[in-house]
């Protein structure tokens, strides 16, 4: 099991936690269904769930569906224990915008700097 917590910003801010709650109660349900999952399962969720971002060592992007879209939330393991949720996106196009992975790898070095 391991210690889900949410990228903060240097203001204080959680971006995923923000997008999260500017969603309908549906989606939002769905968002900490799959989030709970993966605190309970860890890497070991099926990709329905979970799959490594292609083109990274060391991202993740877990998954989810409400209302035929997709939601993905880029996730990043931090320590033995601890995982960091650091950028989430309802996915419009099949491969994921450049932009939004360079926002979770950005948001992973500070993190990893000790900025969390």
């Amino acid at each position: 099991m391991f210690a889900v917590q949410f990228f903060i910003t240097a203001s204080g801010r959680k971006p995923v936690q923000e997008f999260i709650l500017d969603q309908d109660e549906q989606a939002q349900e769905k968002l900490y269904e799959v989030l709970g999952y993966f605190q309970e399962f860890g890497f070991h969720l099926p990709t329905t769930y979970l799959r490594r971002m292609s083109g990274s060592k060391r991202l993740w992007e877990l998954r989810a569906k409400s209302h035929s879209r997709q939601y993905r939330i880029f996730v990043a393991r931090v320590s033995d224990q601890t995982i960091v949720l650091l950028h989430a996106i309802i996915k419009k196009t099949a491969k994921t915008p450049r932009r939004d992975i360079e926002t979770a790898e950005d948001r992973l070095r500070l993190s990893q700097e000790g900025a969390l």
